[in-house]
Order: structure tokens, then sequence, then C-alpha cells
């Protein structure tokens, strides 16, 4: 996300859309279907430099990725999720 953030801040378009782009890849190894979107849209923007509204993007990308990392903690410490894994 830092290389994202970077991309936007020095303006370069390019860099944008291939961090971007891993980006989107691994989110959708995670299944995480409004960061893998949102990481689309960025990468769009890359490609059709097009730069005018990623601050805006990249700044619902960080509400998203806090509520993933949240969500995968929750879950990661709840007792449900450790009895799953047989570890009560």
């Amino acid at each position: 996300m830092s290389r994202i953030q970077a991309s936007i801040a020095d303006n370069d378009s390019n860099r944008l859309k291939i961090e971007a782009h891993s980006l989107k890849g691994m989110s959708l190894n995670l299944s995480a279907k409004s960061l893998t979107r949102i990481a689309l849209e960025l990468e769009k923007m890359g490609t059709a430099d097009n730069l005018n509204r990623a601050l805006e993007t990249y700044a619902v990308l960080e509400e998203e990725a806090e509520s993933l990392r949240n969500k995968l903690t929750e879950n990661k410490c709840s007792p449900r999720s450790q009895a799953e894994l047989g570890n009560e």
C-alpha cells in the first residue's frame, strides 16, 4: 500500500498501475471483493494516466484495508475460530 501511496504522491501513473495490479491479485487470493474493486479502480486510473481521484480513492482503500485487517484479527482470536482449528 505504501508503494501505491508513493506512486500517487509522485504522480507516477505507470507505477500506480503496476502496484494496484499487484494488490488486486493479492486481494483476489483473499476473496476481499471490496479491496479488489478499489485496487482495480486505481489500476484503471494508472492505465488511463488520470490520477485526479487517486488520493480520495486511496483513502477509501486504506479504510477498506483496515476493515479487512480488523476482521482477520477478530477471526484469528475468536473462540469459534480457535474451536474450528482444534485449539479449544
